[in-house]
């Protein structure tokens, strides 16, 4: 009877982890939430790429990641409220990113974009198949 009474409180012991765990999954925490003193963590580097990518603010982006190798970038457009999700993983340097539910840019016609932190600062830079190429700074203050 004592084993069949302490599997069963093992048993709800891990649904109830579990169930926080998911709840966890599904919430954004703002990118400062993640910040490291020194350097820039994945959450605020991916977020920075979508800021770049799409022309838009990085103070407006939120970020979750469920297994630490894939990023969901969602931030609302203020123009008009839509909300917009992308996604970003790492290879090195490269950030490779996509719509959530779309392709990863990896086409050879796709842009590649890379970051790198020069004198405190993150720099993102997407490069396109013609050869031009855009680059943007952030400061830790920019994550906010």
């Amino acid at each position: 009877m004592r084993n069949n009474m302490l599997s069963l409180l093992t048993g709800i012991g891990a649904v109830i982890f579990l169930s926080f765990a998911a709840m966890a999954a599904e919430h954004y925490m703002p990118i400062s939430a993640y910040s490291k003193p020194a350097g820039y963590n994945e959450h605020e580097i991916s977020a920075a790429v979508i800021a770049t990518v799409m022309g838009r603010p990085v103070n407006i982006m939120l970020v979750k990641s469920v297994d630490g190798e894939t990023f969901f970038v969602k931030y609302t457009r203020p123009s008009d409220g839509s909300v917009w999700t992308s996604k970003c993983k790492f290879d090195g340097t490269r950030v490779i990113w996509g719509t959530r539910d779309g392709r990863w840019r990896v086409h050879p016609e796709d842009g590649v974009v890379s970051y790198e932190v020069k004198s405190g600062k993150l720099v993102v830079t997407e490069r396109y198949s013609d050869g031009s190429a855009i680059s943007k700074e952030y400061r830790k203050s920019d994550f906010k």
